[in-house]
């Protein structure tokens, strides 16, 4: 025991023999179990086991491809849950994350006590924004406000009003370090990059974001914008080169996520939208990251299907092209999901 509380305080790096680092390893590792998160998307929970209390978890694509989205669905999974989460909503402007959650339950209500075609095609959030849709979802905004404040009581967001640095992050994240449960930072390269050399200082960032997440205990969503690719590459998804400026950002993380629209993969159905999810990094199991998910987004409901489909991406002559696996080359961690699925 006084091993194992000897380590779980910060220390001085030291050299240290294997049997004076073992005592406690078993206590420690359980007592981390109890506090993984989940993503509350049924591939990511699967195949990267949860949110570690030490992880920095990547969330790539491009714009509009719903990098935010996921990071949102897994700051509302938590905060449902209980645990308190603290969003760095850095690029969006004032209420616009609550907003964007208000919309999403009106639109659920709406679609359930409604059959119309015609109002459902009606529903769009740039439309209730600007309030050209209060004839349809003014009966229903006060019950989503008392919803939302109930649900999501231990969802805090921060909004940049001027400048943003990594030293700004480091002193906010030390004042909540011991209020939190869950960092989300939407996104990294919107925080100021003063250094000369934009790699070097993109490295300074990243760096001192793992320091922060190691130092507290407590683990970071880190959503990043991808480089613009050359349009005769034809890949239908995006892999960890694809990360905009240094590559020590990749460097730093323990788990990573790609995203892109599966728009090759037709769903039929208006509001289900397939998505490719690329488990592109996984530094405790390297076996994790040899498939790509194929899931759907349904809009309906704002969340990911519980079903998914494996496979790996081939290059053809006609471009990119996603392979399907058959379910028996499936692993053990996919399938244990999908039979209760």
């Amino acid at each position: 025991l006084v091993a194992f509380f000897r380590r779980a305080k910060p220390c001085t790096a030291r050299f240290e023999s294997l049997a004076e680092r073992m005592p406690g390893e078993r206590e420690e590792r359980l007592s981390w179990a109890s506090r993984i998160l989940p993503f509350g998307v049924s591939l990511l929970d699967a195949a990267l086991g949860g949110i570690f209390p030490l992880d920095i978890v990547l969330v790539g694509a491009k714009t509009g491809a719903g990098k935010t989205e996921l990071a949102a669905m897994i700051a509302d999974e938590n905060s449902k849950a209980g645990k308190r989460v603290h969003y760095f909503a850095l690029e969006a402007e004032d209420r616009e994350i609550e907003r964007r959650r208000k919309y999403r339950l009106l639109a659920s209500m709406v679609y359930q006590d409604t059959v119309s075609r015609a109002t459902h095609a009606r529903m769009n959030f740039l439309d209730w924004y600007a309030g050209r849709l209060d004839d349809i979802t003014a009966r229903y905004e006060p019950i989503a406000d008392a919803a939302l404040a109930a649900r999501h009581k231990t969802l805090h967001t921060y909004y940049r009003v001027k400048a943003f640095s990594a030293a700004d992050f480091k002193r906010i994240f030390s004042e909540i370090r011991n209020e939190t449960d869950l960092v989300v930072v939407d996104h990294f390269h919107v925080i100021d990059n003063d250094h000369a050399n934009e790699n070097r200082g993109q490295k300074q960032i990243a760096q001192t974001i793992a320091d922060c997440a190691h130092e507290i205990g407590k683990p970071v969503v880190l959503v990043a914008h991808l480089r613009k690719t050359d349009g005769k590459q034809r890949k239908l998804v995006p892999d960890l080169d694809d990360f905009h400026g240094s590559s020590d950002l990749v460097k730093v993380v323990k788990k990573a996520v790609l995203l892109a629209p599966a728009h090759d993969q037709a769903t039929g159905e208006r509001h289900l939208w397939n998505t490719y999810m690329n488990i592109a990094k996984c530094r405790a199991d390297g076996t994790r990251t040899r498939y790509v998910g194929l899931i759907t987004f349904d809009a309906k409901t704002n969340s990911y299907q519980r079903r998914f489909a494996l496979g790996r991406m081939r290059m053809t002559k006609d471009g990119e092209k996603f392979e399907a696996l058959d379910t028996s080359a499936y692993p053990t961690w996919a399938l244990e999901v999908l039979r209760d699925a």
